[in-house]
């Protein structure tokens, strides 16, 4: 802006006053036109080739006294003018009522420029600050797949063509997931595609689902139940928070992706024998925190599968009884995190052995119980190291913003009282714990968790044993020795991250 040439001798501008040779060029001039959009159905009768108003204003009239009062400036109408006094006031209330801008978009081009001279503007008008804008949001250009749109190319694509090509909803949905920060967003065309086959197997599930809620499960709701039910209510704080900051990204992400990873989840892991409230619930939410970026797709859902009166543009947003439970949520996690590595380890175990020189490989194991080891605390140096981790000081992504802090867990004396031979372990344990940070949440440097992990596990032993397809689980308690060994399996377990011992099938003794 210090080199910014804000005057001209020819091009669009309004004349200096005090030396009309000279231009104001347009972007540094009319930065406060949204002040005239207030009055502009008064003045113009509300039409887009103008004419006269209501009160039949001749510009003329309008004179530099009569804006001064119609836009505070000042607070006495001018002594000498031609105006109904009447329509001066409405014109003053309307501004009044209008004023400020709440929020501009535009794009990042104007942010040097024309936006900040419209903050000048609006501080050199009003000494008011309550009269400036409010926000501006700004965002990038759009490419499309990857490349800057060229007629030359061949890649050009007008607003018309994609909703011919893809519909409205699949140009929408593309346009909320291609970003939202001043860099360019990318609208891919094949993800453009694939959108409408998304669309089209969400609504082959709803119509599906909902012929069959009358034979499904009723009645009290399952520890399941309660969890899915729980992880509704977050996306729908989730989607709200996001709409709210205008990141129609992570809104998308939370009314779409995350929903149907939910649905999935839900089904699978109780087998198919899912609620008909549960369901039914999910349904009728999705549709409405979804119907902002797709609002006809959610229209017809809404009416012509779930028979719903009116439209779900009008729907009232869904406002579950509380605040999602955070203890459910941590089980939630819990349970998801300890399922995978579970099955990371399964999988390790049956891959095949490297087949070695000369020598012929074993089959894997079959492997059909399982030991689940789980740790109700952490061992001493590990509590400390958890104590000191919490002071770390974290930026907006859960990162540390002290990079040394690894220094300083090697500073601490119950750290340099361990073995040498632990020291790889201890830095291990330190690592892992912040990049558990990063992925789930300071809470995860919690000292106890906030549930019975073995009673969780214990009760959900049928779907664990569902899930790793074997026949039999027993839960135990890391601090006690096991018949089946595994000592280094206890050893590794630690609150929030049980280990566990598959063990081979038994021969049959003849």
């Amino acid at each position: 802006l210090g080199d910014w040439a804000c005057s001209r001798t020819f091009g669009l501008g309004t004349k200096l006053p005090w030396d009309e040779q000279w231009l104001i060029e347009s972007l540094s001039d009319s930065t406060i036109y949204m002040a005239y959009y207030t009055i502009a159905h008064l003045l113009e009768g509300g039409g887009l080739t103008g004419g006269p108003g209501p009160g039949a204003v001749k510009p003329e009239q309008m004179t530099e006294e009569v804006f001064d009062y119609i836009f505070c400036v000042s607070s006495e109408p001018p002594a000498s003018m031609t105006l109904d006094k009447d329509l001066l006031d409405k014109m003053r209330q309307e501004f009044k009522f209008w004023y400020p801008v709440d929020l501009r978009c535009s794009g990042k081009d104007l942010i040097q420029n024309h936006l900040t001279m419209s903050l000048f503007n609006h501080a050199a008008v009003w000494e008011d600050p309550a009269y400036w804008p409010r926000a501006f949001f700004c965002n990038g250009h759009v490419m499309i797949d990857s490349e800057k749109m060229s007629k030359s190319k061949g890649n050009f694509l007008t607003l018309e063509e994609s909703i011919e090509t893809y519909s409205a909803d699949a140009t929408r949905i593309v346009c909320a997931d291609s970003g939202d920060t001043l860099q360019d967003a990318n609208f891919s065309r094949e993800i453009a595609g694939k959108t409408i086959l998304r669309l089209t197997t969400l609504l082959d599930w709803a119509e599906d689902a909902v012929s069959k809620l009358p034979t499904m499960r009723t009645g009290e709701y399952t520890f399941l139940d309660k969890i899915f039910q729980n992880e509704l209510s977050a996306l729908v704080f989730r989607a709200h928070e996001a709409y709210s900051r205008m990141l129609y990204s992570d809104a998308l992400r939370a009314a779409w992706f995350d929903m149907d990873t939910l649905r999935s989840q839900y089904a699978i892991l109780t087998n198919g024998n899912v609620h008909a409230d549960v369901i039914r619930r999910l349904l009728e939410v999705q549709m409405v925190i979804f119907s902002p970026i797709a609002p006809h797709f959610c229209e017809h859902v809404w009416q012509n599968v779930l028979k719903k009166d009116g439209l779900v543009v009008r729907a009232r947003w869904p406002t579950p009884e509380g605040e999602p439970s955070p203890v459910l949520l941590r089980q939630y996690e819990s349970l998801q995190a300890t399922l995978r590595s579970f099955r990371l380890e399964l999988d390790r175990l049956k891959s095949p052995k490297k087949e070695k020189k000369g020598k012929v490989a074993e089959p894997p194991p079959v492997l059909d119980r399982a030991v689940v080891f789980v740790s109700k605390g952490y061992k001493p140096y590990q509590q400390e190291i958890l104590r000191l981790l919490q002071q770390v000081p974290l930026d907006e992504h859960n990162a540390p913003l002290d990079k040394d802090y690894m220094r300083s867990v090697r500073d601490l004396e119950s750290v340099k009282a361990l073995p040498q031979s632990k020291s790889k372990e201890v830095m291990g344990f330190a690592s892992f714990m912040m990049r558990e940070v990063q992925e789930r949440g300071p809470e995860v440097l919690e000292l106890q968790l906030p549930f019975d992990e073995a009673q969780m596990l214990q009760d959900l032993s049928e779907v664990i044993k569902r899930q790793l397809k074997i026949e039999a689980l027993e839960v135990a308690d890391a601090a006690q020795e096991h018949p089946s060994g595994g000592d280094s399996k206890r050893d590794a377990a630690s609150p929030g991250t049980p280990q566990i011992l598959f063990l081979a099938k038994e021969p049959v003794v003849a």
